[in-house]
């Protein structure tokens, strides 16, 4: 910021502060008059001394207004200052009564004595022991806060990223980032290594710290896993990996590498004879799942009396007639611990799953339906007239839960006797691990999905694996019914898995090839498509349109899409506000995603009748209101409404158009697929087909035939470093230190 001024006055009225990220809209006496100052100072109350640095700028709602980027403060020393303080509500437990009580009893002295010495307030009218310990740790509390996110914002960091610092580290959180400040790339605080980096740098530390040399093995192993979807990586590998992140030679790291495996940081096993290393969580995710799934695999079940007669009535209820796979699925499901359920579009999935459930509560057994997406388990809802659950919710998410903590665990499990998951092929190692530790001794598992889409967007592939094992049952259905056959977007599905290309000369029914040589003139289309063609022609309104791409990038990529789709969909407005953000502009009215899973994040239903904490990556709203003043956005995921800091706008995007993996597990009405560029990692045959079933009753492609010819004759994909095949035909050695 040029041009730097400064501020220095007595806060007269605090207007707006985030207890979660520090924000304050301050109202400040100088000896000039009154100056609106907004900036991060946490705690904000009446009476304290600022010194802000910063700049004066003009709002377009506010006026003038004095942005600081750094603020100090300090408290009220003189009695009557300090009762002003109290009194504003700046200490939980102190209102105006006691605030009074306080000062006449203790005078300038009164925040030190809250502070050291809480027995003092024992003397005070009223003030019982539980009352003084509440109200001095509830100061205790401020003031670490305080200077934590103060220290953070002195080296650049948000606010809110000391509330999960302090919650695992407590009073001693400063002292712990200056003595490592790389803890602060752990997963719940979501800094890479670059920030990290520099942060150690600030601090003096040598670019050949031991800190630093593990850190860069650490993180190599966490970008790996979060951009590579690897569980492991093999030693050679991750030495590589790691010193190209640090500008160093693979031999300095090996000694780093051994202190963080007799740390018990990481760990290394041999996997199918060869070393690999492990982050300590995903280690225990993937043994636990190996052993938990073995158990059940195991598990065998007697068929409850009159087994044929409750199948053929439930063969009835559907109105088919199921076949000899079908009913297959529904003895597994009665008499199996655990079986999986494959099978594409229209080859009988949904009523079979409708079968095991109507099976189940004819045996009794209580059952909890849960998917890996809010989509997913709306529509399985929907499908099934039963309520299902995102797993998240499932297992109830507690205290930080992006460390994997939840409610339900193995000391609290769920009350019931069978669970069944669907989109299977999305859930990665640490969840469905978190899933398993959740389920009762003897509680059945049912794994439903489609083995031929792409695997998780997080680490591992736990379907793919179970599958390749051969150790637990499974069934997958093949037949496409004659209902589905007068589907265009069934079989051009199935063409597509053949490794064929659908027919794209199709004039009428569900599914329709636009051919567009250029992707300048695809994005034309695709914009054209959305806000007037399907809109007036079909009386699809464009909320229930998905725009879908392999790309991010280009033309006809995600992102020069969403910038497109928002201007001719929800255009600016005098009377929509809007916020940018980093390269984005949120509107309201826009459409966007969650991209990342925030467990603390609060949310209320919109009437009222429920709260909760917790947004998922992939979960799709709608902004409601964006208020400048108090810089933040309210969204509405379906009937859930969440309020976002203006700094915490990262989480989302706009979702207009999405790539293909995040539309996994969700279905839409009409589905526009974007196939005007080619890229040879993102032209495969899952892309294509997972994002082809994303489409209930409308596909469009638009683009170029070589293109789909391109993605529908590659089989290839990616490879993934798991483990969980190995470990389940006994292929691992585990040594618990490096």
């Amino acid at each position: 910021m040029d041009n730097k001024s400064f501020v220095e006055g007595v806060i007269d009225n605090v207007v707006f502060s985030s207890p979660s990220t520090g924000y304050s809209v301050l109202e400040v006496e100088t000896e000039d008059g009154t100056a609106t100052v907004v900036g991060c100072l946490p705690f904000a109350g009446v009476a304290e001394r600022v010194y802000a640095e910063g700049a004066f700028v003009t709002h377009a709602s506010y006026g003038v207004q004095f942005k600081a980027e750094h603020i100090d403060a300090e408290l009220p020393s003189t009695a009557e200052a300090i009762r002003r303080y109290l009194d504003s509500g700046a200490i939980k437990g102190v209102g105006p009564v006691t605030a009074k009580r306080l000062v006449e009893e203790f005078g300038d002295r009164t925040l030190d004595v809250i502070l050291n010495d809480p027995g003092a307030l024992l003397r005070l009218r009223g003030v019982t022991r539980a009352k003084a310990r509440e109200i001095s740790e509830g100061f205790g509390r401020f003031t670490a806060l305080r200077a934590l996110m103060t220290f953070l914002d002195k080296y650049g960091f948000e606010g809110r990223l000391a509330m999960p610092l302090f919650a695992k580290y407590g009073y001693q959180a400063s002292e712990t980032l200056l003595a490592n400040p790389y803890i602060i790339m752990d997963e719940a605080y979501g800094v890479g290594f670059a920030r990290a980096d520099a942060f150690a740098e600030a601090l003096g530390m040598e670019g050949d710290d031991p800190r630093r040399l593990e850190a860069c093995i650490r993180y190599a192993l966490m970008f790996n896993l979060y951009e590579g979807g690897h569980v492991f990586l093999p030693e050679d590998k991750l030495l590589q990996s790691a010193a190209a992140l640090g500008h160093c030679e693979p031999e300095r790291l090996e000694p780093a590498l051994a202190r963080l495996g007799r740390d018990g940081l990481l760990i290394k096993s041999r996997v199918m004879d060869i070393d690999v290393w492990y982050i300590r969580e995903y280690f225990m995710a993937e043994t636990y799942v190996a052993e938990r799934m073995l158990a059940l695999a195991k598990a065998e079940y007697d068929l409850p009396g009159g087994f044929d007669a409750i199948a053929a009535a439930i063969s009835d209820s559907a109105g088919v007639a199921y076949s000899p796979r079908q009913l297959e699925c529904l003895r597994m499901a009665a008499a199996k611990g655990v079986f999986i359920l494959t099978g594409g579009p229209g080859t009988g999935k949904s009523t079979t799953v409708m079968g095991i459930i109507k099976l189940y509560e004819e045996m009794g057994i209580k059952t909890a339906l849960a998917a890996p997406t809010g989509r997913a388990a709306k529509r399985l809802t929907e499908l099934t007239g039963r309520e299902a659950k995102t797993i998240h919710r499932l297992l109830e998410p507690a205290g930080d839960g992006a460390l994997g903590a939840f409610a339900r665990n193995r000391e609290n499990t769920l009350p019931v006797g069978a669970v069944i998951l669907d989109e299977t092929s999305m859930v990665d190692i640490r969840l469905f691990a978190s899933l398993l530790e959740a389920m009762e001794p003897g509680a059945r598992l049912v794994l439903i999905g489609d083995s031929d889409q792409l695997p998780p967007v997080g680490p591992g592939s736990p379907l793919r694996d179970l599958l390749l094992s051969e150790k637990v049952a499974a069934v997958h259905l093949d037949e496409i019914f004659r209902q589905a056959q007068g589907s265009n977007i069934v079989m051009g599905a199935h063409s597509v898995n053949r490794g064929e290309l659908p027919n794209l000369g199709s004039k009428q029914g569900d599914f329709f090839f636009l051919p567009r040589s250029h992707a300048a003139e695809a994005a034309d289309t695709i914009i054209e498509l959305c806000k007037t063609r399907l809109p007036e022609r079909q009386g699809i309104d464009p909320s229930r349109i998905q725009v879908i791409s392999p790309m991010r990038k280009g033309e006809a990529g995600v992102h020069e899409l969403n910038a497109a789709l928002q201007a001719a969909l929800n255009p600016p407005s005098a009377v929509k506000r809007e916020r940018k953000h980093m390269n984005a502009v949120f509107r309201e009215g826009d459409r966007v995603m969650q991209i990342k899973n925030n467990y603390q994040l609060p949310w209320q239903k919109e009437d009222g009748s429920e709260a909760g904490l917790g947004v998922f990556n992939g979960d799709v709203g709608v902004v409601r209101e964006i208020r400048p003043q108090e810089e933040y956005v309210t969204v509405t995921f379906d009937d859930r409404v969440c309020t976002y800091p203006f700094d915490a706008l990262d989480q989302l995007e706009l979702s207009y158009a999405i790539t293909v993996h995040k539309s996994q597990g969700s279905e839409f009405d009409a589905v526009i697929f974007s196939a005007a560029q080619h890229h040879s990692r993102l032209s495969t045959r899952r892309l294509l087909y997972t994002g082809m079933t994303r489409a209930r009753k409308l596909l469009i492609i638009v683009g170029r035939e070589d293109v789909l010819q391109a993605m529908a004759g590659n089989a290839q994909s990616a490879r993934r470093y798991t483990g969980l095949r190995a470990r389940l035909i006994g292929r691992c050695e585990d040594a618990e230190s490096g």
